[in-house]
Formats: C-alpha cells, structure tokens, sequence
C-alpha cells in the first residue's frame, strides 16, 4: 500500500511540473517512511523473532526476488539467447 502511494505521489508531482505539488508530497513521503520504520519496531515488540525472520524474507516496499542463475537452467539458457541475439544486432 505504501509503495504505490509513494509512487503515485511522485507521478503526480513530476506530471504537474509544479513545486507547489512537489514540496508536499516529498514531505509526505518522509512522513511515509518514518512511520514504516515505526510499524515495524511496533510489529518486533508484538511478534518479536518471528517478525525479525520475517523482515529478513521479506522487503520494506518492494518484495526481494532471489534469482539464481546457476541453479535456474532454463534462465540462463535464456540469457544466453538473449546474448546471441544482442551481439547479432548492427548499430
């Protein structure tokens, strides 16, 4: 909920081209970020461990995506293809 709020706040500023619209929303966005810090230290002193094993899976406003690419195979062989195409291009 927070991430897109904040991106929608940043869109909406840099589509208006107004300071009048920036200045608040940047000021909301540091408000946003100060108060996921605080849910987060009320959510350790409530859930305790299992919280902080949680925090360690998980992102703040993004999900952490774990790609390995000498497990995955079919990953690599599609950034291999990938590559064959690339270098086959002329600029």
């Amino acid at each position: 909920m927070y991430t897109i709020l904040i991106v929608f706040m940043l869109g909406i500023s840099l589509f208006a081209a107004n300071i009048l619209i920036l200045v608040p929303h940047l000021m909301a966005i540091v408000l946003i970020l100060l108060r996921i810090s605080k849910e987060e230290a009320m959510l350790i002193q409530e859930f305790g461990e299992v919280y902080r094993e949680y925090i360690l899976k998980t992102g703040r406003l993004l999900p952490k995506l774990k790609v390995s690419f000498k497990q995955n195979k079919s990953l690599n062989c599609t950034l291999s293809s990938l590559r064959i195409i690339a270098s086959s291009w002329s600029y």
